[in-house]
C-alpha cells in the first residue's frame, strides 16, 4: 500500500511552514510565533516568493 504525504513541514532558524497538501494550503511562522502566522493557498506560493524578492531588492537599493 502506497502512503500519499499529506503535510510537510520545513523550517530553518527564522521561519517555519508547514504544508497541508490535501487542503492546498501552506502555514508560515517567523520565529514558530502562533501569533505571527499566515496562511494561503499552495498555488499563490510564487507569487508571494516573487514580491519577497522585490521587496528585498528594493530594501537593498534603499
Amino acid at each position: 500500500m502506497e502512503h500519499e504525504l499529506l503535510k510537510a513541514k520545513y523550517q530553518d532558524e527564522t521561519f517555519e511552514a508547514v504544508v497541508d497538501y490535501e487542503e492546498e494550503e501552506i502555514v508560515i511562522r517567523y520565529h514558530n510565533d502562533q501569533l505571527d502566522a499566515f496562511s494561503m493557498n499552495l498555488s499563490d506560493l510564487g507569487r508571494f516568493s516573487d514580491f519577497v524578492d522585490k521587496l528585498w531588492e528594493r530594501q537593498k537599493e534603499g
